[in-house]
């Protein structure tokens, strides 16, 4: 997870362990620190990345076209995890090559059953683009009202 707020840091790990605790989860406060992991290790890279889009250094959107450049990173899942539901957020996250846009939900139920559905994705090494239609992630809400 990349994400400079320490309260969404520690909000998004707990819903994580809550679902499985057998999830590492690297945290980074900047696309900056997370490129330069990524960079710096050569055999393992992460299944999935989380990243916000304000940040101080790099933001999101710099760190996605620095991740979508890379020769290593350019086929990892990146899910855009923010306050942000800006048209503009979402159009430039898309075209830069983002998998899924999730707002920030701010309570433990929704942020849980999100991440849930999102977890059980089958994302691959190989997806190109995300389908535009399906691009912003909505939850199902019969689950979360049964949860």
């Amino acid at each position: 997870m990349t994400d400079d707020d320490q309260d969404d840091c520690e909000f998004f790990i707990d819903a994580l362990g809550s679902l499985d605790t057998s999830l590492q989860v690297l945290q980074f406060e900047n696309g900056a620190d997370l490129i330069e992991h990524l960079d710096s290790c050569e055999k393992e890279s992460p299944d999935l990345i989380f990243l916000d889009l304000n940040m101080p250094v790099m933001n999101g959107k710099e760190c996605l076209r620095k991740l979508r450049l890379s020769y290593t990173a350019n086929k990892l899942p990146v899910i855009i995890l923010s306050t942000s539901d800006s048209e503009r957020d979402v159009i430039d996250t898309y075209n830069l090559g983002a998998n899924l846009y999730l707002k920030k939900p701010n309570d433990m139920k929704t942020l849980r059953q999100s991440l849930s559905e999102i977890l059980c994705k089958p994302w691959r090494s190989d997806i190109t683009k995300t389908d535009r239609n399906e691009f912003i992630f909505k939850p199902d809400r019969r689950k979360i009202s049964r949860s």
